[in-house]
């Protein structure tokens, strides 16, 4: 089920709308989301005249790619989602409210339908850590062989010695470590 708002329909006073969105509603394009497993959208809608007011929460189920051992895991998130979709002459204002927002919608006062999923689709994603993580200890993949260090211990050894201090090496090889 989408997420549009039909204001011509709408009724003055409050609504309350429950939506159900797929991944193919929301169209998240973010490289760490391997996939969306659910999002409801639980919003109250208050319809004045010259304007729509809309807040509630949503809640997304993720499926999302670990930035350490690239293994995919599941995430949850909720957050309070709330705007004001402004209906104008022509879509234009003057005055202080005269541009958008990222919660401040100046739309046409002859606008049919508002769909609430791109907006939803980047605050989820803006709801997101940069770096998802399995897990706060997750070990990621060895840098040598890329073995999975979560499920398998490897042999390597993670001794990267920078060519520069190469000399004070042998150095303290011939001095025998003193």
């Amino acid at each position: 089920m989408s997420a549009v708002i039909y204001i011509r329909r709408m009724k003055p006073g409050i609504s309350r709308h429950t939506y159900e969105l797929d991944e193919s509603e929301l169209k998240i394009d973010w490289t760490d989301v391997a996939g969306v497993d659910s999002c409801i959208v639980d919003v109250e809608i208050d319809a004045n005249a010259g304007e729509v007011i809309v807040r509630g929460q949503v809640s997304t189920d993720l499926k999302l790619e670990c930035a350490r051992c690239l293994e995919p895991f599941d995430m949850s998130t909720v957050f309070q989602l709330a705007l004001i979709i402004k209906l104008a002459h022509d879509g234009k204002l003057t005055g202080p409210e005269s541009e958008s927002s990222d919660d401040y919608f100046i739309v046409p006062d002859t606008t049919e339908e508002f769909d609430l999923a791109p907006i939803i689709a980047e605050r989820v994603i803006l709801s997101l850590p940069l770096k998802p993580l399995c897990s706060d200890s997750c070990e990621g993949l060895c840098p040598n062989c890329g073995v999975n260090r979560n499920l398998e211990t490897c042999e390597c050894t993670n001794e990267t010695v920078d060519e520069r201090l190469s000399v004070l090496a042998k150095l303290k090889e011939t001095d025998g470590g003193n």
